[in-house]
């Protein structure tokens, strides 16, 4: 869990600038993700390994 101390930095600088980090969609695969958030002002998130393939 390498991430997490970088998440928890992540959610303190959002806290101190006055934003809350939401979660507004989980899939169990990011493939179909692209597509669900084309035209919409979400931020698409996806482990590093998973871009190379």
């Amino acid at each position: 869990m390498r991430w997490l101390p970088l998440c928890i930095n992540l959610l303190l600088l959002l806290r101190t600038i006055g934003h809350v980090r939401r979660i507004a969609v989980t899939l169990p695969h990011w493939a179909n993700a692209p597509r669900l958030i084309q035209g919409m002002d979400l931020i698409l998130t996806v482990a590093r390994v998973s871009m190379s393939l």
